[in-house]
């Protein structure tokens, strides 16, 4: 039976166009229908007409569709892939970063952890919850694939809202270790055999190994990776971490401090400021449409949507090296209804974790740190909750102050009125 794939968000040539790219490309869902649903329909006919015209010049062998209609959009669908924001992305992304400092309180990124992590996920998590709750009514056997930040707190809003939705979480932070590992080894990443854990942004390579050896890799990293890293923009707090835990983070200081009470001191801020500025113009300048689809996304070593889903349909069993999925024990120090960032086997059953066995225990301090921000952050959506909003600000691990908690909620709750006003 041809599969039905829905891109939520498909109005977004950078998604729409970049995942269509990666499906065409996959022998395995030839004959699918791909769904493009979008709230923006302008954008949504824009990506529609560019893709049709691409399989009619290619003789492709799918079907595309595009709706402004949800639930038309999620009728038969096998697998709904969400990448959506709320309002402008920069400028209320240039709130949660610039307005938790301006009262003092330290973050070194703003975008999934922190002050300003926490009120970016205020406002995504109602409308992806308000999809998902279409998803169950529709078609509840479905596999929810998403991509959007801050992803912890998304998935454990939905698994906590629709405990039988089967949801996984995608992310290509995993990229920095396949980059870079085979520079520092001098060998080709296909000689190593490594597991990497934690949680989204906040994880750690727990184990490399050369395959032709057996051997352990870490003393060599441990001997080469301060040197190397010491080159390389944004891996001031990343070479903190090496130097004081032993481990490598699995992504940059950017993402990896928004989580550390001290990241604020040992973080490469310029390097940061320089990849948020870059980031930011790549998204938004123009693209070449035919050009996003010939190439997909990323290399397909690094954003892993279409491989998962290629591995489902053909009961491939192959590894994943990082997936977010419920705990259920796969990170031991770590309760179990938490969304975390583990490897993974892929088959026609689904998405089944692997457990790490080991993680340093300075570390699962560092993780555990992050619980209980997460759990408030997602139980104030669900219970539509300003107390327990800044319940969650307090037990942050970079806010320090009661008096500043309650100002910045104040203040953000008035500039983010039309996203945050469901907050009693």
């Amino acid at each position: 039976m041809q599969k039905r794939i829905v891109l939520i968000g498909a109005g977004s040539a950078m998604f729409g166009l970049g995942a269509l790219g990666d499906i065409f490309k996959c022998k395995a869902l030839e004959g699918a229908t791909v769904v493009l649903y979008d709230i923006n329909a302008q954008a949504l006919k824009k990506v529609e007409s560019v893709s049709r015209d691409y399989i009619e010049s290619n003789s492709l062998p799918f079907h595309v569709i595009a709706t402004t209609s949800r639930e038309q959009a999620l009728k038969g669908a096998d697998f709904c892939i969400i990448s959506i924001e709320v309002g402008n992305r920069y400028a209320l992304w240039e709130q949660d970063w610039r307005l938790p400092l301006q009262l003092g309180i330290p973050q070194v990124y703003g975008e999934n952890g922190g002050a300003g992590g926490i009120f970016h996920s205020l406002r995504i998590i109602p409308p992806i919850l308000e999809i998902c709750e279409d998803i169950t009514k529709i078609c509840p056997k479905a596999l929810v694939i998403n991509l959007s930040n801050p992803m912890s707190t998304i998935c454990l809003a939905i698994s906590k809202k629709f405990p039988g939705l089967n949801i996984v979480g995608v992310c290509h932070e995993i990229s920095s270790l396949i980059e870079h590992l085979p520079k520092i080894l001098g060998t080709d990443f296909s000689n190593l055999s490594i597991k990497v854990g934690g949680l989204n942004h906040f994880g750690i390579l727990t184990e490399a190994k050369y395959k032709n050896t057996g051997k352990d890799a870490y003393p060599d990293i441990r001997k080469k990776a301060l040197e190397y890293y010491g080159k390389l923009p944004e891996r001031g707090l990343f070479r903190e971490i090496i130097r004081v835990y032993g481990f490598l983070p699995n992504t940059t200081d950017s993402h990896f401090g928004e989580y550390i009470q001290w990241a604020q001191e040992a973080a490469d801020h310029k390097g940061i400021l320089d990849f948020y500025n870059n980031y930011m113009h790549e998204c938004t300048k123009p693209i070449n449409e035919g050009q996003r689809l010939k190439e997909g996304t990323l290399p397909s070593e690094y954003w892993r949507v279409v491989p998962i889903i290629e591995g489902m349909v053909t009961d491939s069993g192959h590894e994943e090296l990082a997936v977010n999925i419920r705990n259920d024990g796969f990170v031991g120090c770590l309760p179990e209804d938490i969304y975390v960032e583990v490897p993974a086997r892929v088959d026609a059953g689904g998405i089944h974790g692997i457990a790490l066995e080991f993680m340093p225990k300075g570390f699962e301090a560092l993780l555990r740190n992050r619980v209980g921000a997460l759990e408030l952050t997602t139980d104030a959506v669900i219970h539509r909750s300003k107390e327990l909003v800044l319940h969650a600000l307090l037990a942050e691990p970079v806010v320090s102050s009661l008096k500043k908690a309650e100002q910045l909620l104040d203040m953000m709750l008035a500039y983010q009125k039309q996203y945050l006003s469901y907050l009693k």
